[in-house]
């Protein structure tokens, strides 16, 4: 597992966090979510027990509605027994055959990794994993079963 870079050099563009893109007047924008590395078609597996409660899979591969386009994505909420709702959307699939109101335990496949929305011409295919605990965007690498060094390589997941 390892984190996808924005462009040829720079992965922090593919981590969370509130400056991590430079746009082309210099100025930065956010990026709320992990954009974890995932050939074109890879299955990809809820990391949580959920409710899915969300889905679009109406995006044909290498199509997109715009710059801020998720694509085809499943967001799958998790009633958590502190009484915290976490969301977590899984983005620019190529496609799922869940339906909203699916129970689904963790390590359920959701779909197929893609090129979707605003990724649909990105220099390496990911899966854009974004997280809300209550309804607030936080750090999805804290969810991960992997932590990554300054490269975006893991380096504590036994399966690199």
């Amino acid at each position: 597992m390892k984190i996808a870079k924005s462009n040829a050099v720079n992965v922090n563009g593919g981590r969370f966090g509130a400056n991590v893109r430079t746009r082309i007047d210099g100025t930065t924008k956010p990026h709320w979510g992990t954009d974890l590395y995932a050939e074109v078609n890879t299955p990809v597996y809820s990391i949580d027990d959920g409710v899915v409660v969300r889905i679009v899979n109406d995006h044909s591969p290498g199509q997109s509605n715009g710059p801020n386009d998720f694509g085809n994505f499943v967001e799958i909420e998790t009633h958590l027994p502190n009484g915290n709702i976490k969301r977590i959307l899984y983005a620019h699939l190529n496609s799922t055959n869940l339906v909203v109101g699916d129970s689904i335990s963790s390590q359920t496949q959701i779909g197929l990794s893609g090129r979707t929305g605003n990724a649909k011409n990105v220099p390496n295919p990911h899966v854009h994993v974004q997280v809300k605990m209550n309804g607030i965007k936080v750090n999805p690498e804290l969810f991960l079963e992997a932590e990554f060094d300054d490269l975006g390589s893991s380096i504590n997941l036994p399966c690199n």
